[in-house]
């Protein structure tokens, strides 16, 4: 089985796993990371902290 992740995340992964980590065989062009939500959920309490909680973990996962 294979799978294609982001360098940094799949060494996170790694410290659960059992993995290898190979390079990917081919040139992929690069992509920027988002995150959509209705506009209904704006000003929304335990939206906010979700997308908050999921803003700090990319950045701990990153090092950003």
């Amino acid at each position: 089985m294979r799978n294609y992740l982001p360098y940094r995340i799949a060494e996170q992964f790694k410290k659960f796993a059992p993995l290898e980590i190979f390079p990917v065989p081919i040139e992929l062009p690069s992509y920027q990371l988002v995150m959509i939500w209705h506009p209904l959920h704006d000003k929304d309490p335990a939206h906010l902290w979700l997308r908050d909680k999921i803003i700090a973990i990319g950045r701990n996962i990153t090092g950003l």
